[in-house]
């Protein structure tokens, strides 16, 4: 496995356990946590399964966050706009994972400080998680925005599926900057379709492997 395959398939694979994690699995077994103040309750409620939900969810994050990295990192050795568009998308997706670990990482000092103080439990996931996150997902809409444009104008991926990655780091990057409550069903089809767009993304470019063999 070269790193172009592993590339394409923690896009594949990656966006899909991200969703059923974070879509289904989490709410279910942990709960939503609205506030850091519930939040802290609900992890605290089973210490166990929420340490290891949030061991493989940060697994799941980080190996999505890495395969975007690295199509960004393949495209930087390129010449023109394609390899300062490569270039750009690939550091801030590697700051994205950075945040990610930390905010998502922060659930263990959560559970760890929860048992004796639970005041303090509530602030560790008011600033690591909630303030974290919000930044977060600002510059992973950047990062698709930039990756985006850099397939695009490469033109050696499907079209279709270019454009659409970067339509959708654009509708991302809407929901960061317009004050609108867009609603869950609009929150929930954008995932939909960030998920299903960067698994296409990993499936032409794995496609693109098999055919250079």
């Amino acid at each position: 496995m070269n790193t172009k395959t592993l590339t394409s398939w923690l896009l594949i694979v990656g966006p899909i356990l991200m969703f059923g994690m974070f879509a289904f699995l989490w709410p279910a077994l942990i709960g939503e946590g609205e506030t850091a103040a519930s939040d802290v309750a609900e992890l605290m409620d089973n210490p166990q399964l929420s340490l290891i939900m949030t061991a493989i969810g940060t697994l799941i994050f980080v190996g999505t966050i890495s395969g975007l990295a690295l199509l960004s990192w393949s495209k930087a050795p390129e010449s023109g706009a394609v390899g300062a568009l490569g270039s750009l998308s690939s550091i801030v997706f590697v700051g994205v994972a950075a945040v990610g670990i930390a905010a998502m990482g922060s659930n263990f000092g959560v559970i760890e400080e929860g048992a004796d103080n639970v005041a303090g439990a509530e602030m560790i996931s008011q600033v690591a998680g909630w303030g974290l996150f919000n930044g977060l997902f600002w510059f992973w809409s950047i990062g698709n925005i930039l990756l985006g444009a850099t397939l695009v104008v490469e033109k050696k991926l499907n079209n279709i599926v270019s454009w659409l990655f970067l339509l959708v780091g654009v509708l991302m990057v809407l929901t960061q900057i317009v004050e609108a409550d867009l609603g869950d069903i609009v929150e929930i089809v954008i995932w939909i379709s960030m998920t299903l767009v960067t698994v296409a993304v990993g499936y032409f470019n794995l496609k693109s492997v098999t055919l250079l063999k």
